[in-house]
């Protein structure tokens, strides 16, 4: 007798599931149809868990090599116990890489001592749980446009130095996706500043090429970007 993978499944396994799936919302069961949705969907939860964790411990593991007993000590904090337990919840409810990304980032910042207070924390953990990868990559672009476009092997011209900020025009440069979003793009913006990471967009003051967050935007930036 051989082990089998838990989380794996035959096709045998699938077509039997779909079929109950199938049975339940013919037949108007919700408990068969709840019973066969999570049936169908909890091995590739399972992997997407398991990819997360081994990610952290990865991570954590360069990390201890830097700085032996890090893992002991963070494993017996309680504090870092429960974020690690909300990072995880939060990076099994996504598939964008740079969400799961930015939660095992916080994870480490947590274990290395380069993160904000408790509170902070959590509240950091909820904005990415909430925000997409769209998001966080228009956080970046405002947090430094001309390092921002550098990075990503878009143009930056010249003329925009000096000049004062045309918002629609820096979003649309940066992120081309937004081009013909731009009803799209206002509501992120909006999201990012009601949560106070970004300048009021209404007061423009700031030149194209500024830095456009706030001390919490920065604040929640190094959050969740891998520690050195």
């Amino acid at each position: 007798m051989t082990d089998r993978d838990p989380t794996s499944s035959t096709p045998g396994d699938v077509v039997h599931t779909t079929v109950k799936f199938a049975l339940g919302a013919l037949t108007g069961d919700p408990l068969t149809v709840a019973s066969s949705l999570f049936e169908l969907v909890r091995a590739p939860l399972e992997r997407r868990k398991d990819t997360w964790m081994r990610d952290v411990d990865s991570r954590l593991a360069e990390l201890e090599a830097k700085k032996p007993g890090l893992i002991d000590d963070a494993v017996r904090d309680e504090r870092f116990i429960t974020l690690l337990y909300r990072a995880a919840g939060a990076a099994i409810r996504t598939h964008e890489s740079a969400k799961r990304e930015a939660l095992r980032n916080a994870v480490l910042n947590a274990a290395v001592g380069t993160a904000p207070d408790e509170d902070l924390q959590h509240m950091f953990l909820s904005f990415v749980d909430y925000l997409t990868a769209t998001h966080l990559r228009l956080l970046e672009l405002l947090s430094g446009p001309k390092q921002y476009f550098s990075l990503h092997g878009l143009h930056w011209s010249s003329q925009w130095n000096n000049c004062m900020t045309n918002y629609d025009d820096l979003i649309s440069k940066g992120i081309p996706q937004l081009l013909k979003r731009k009803a799209i793009a206002d509501v992120m913006w909006a999201d990012l500043e009601s949560r106070g990471l970004v300048v009021t967009r209404s007061i423009i003051t700031k030149r194209f090429e500024d830095d456009h967050l706030t001390d919490l935007g920065h604040l929640f930036l190094a959050f969740i970007t891998e520690p050195q």
